[in-house]
């Protein structure tokens, strides 16, 4: 019964971790994006909007990507 609780808590585990990257891999991508999308707007001088990224200040992207 120990072994299997091992396992599940494993697998759980993994699954947690991948997810947290690729949430972390995600918001960067929409940084990005974002910072191109402002250049490009500055650089042909018309107003596309404004572009804002909302994410969790919780997840700590720094130590998954």
């Amino acid at each position: 019964m120990l072994k299997l609780s091992l396992i599940i808590a494993a697998i759980i585990f993994s699954i947690l971790t991948w997810a947290t990257a690729n949430v972390c891999s995600y918001n960067y991508v929409i940084k990005k994006k974002s910072n191109i999308i402002e250049e490009l707007s500055k650089e042909i001088d018309i107003s596309l909007g404004n572009t804002r990224v909302y994410y969790f200040r919780e997840l700590n992207c720094k130590k998954t990507v």
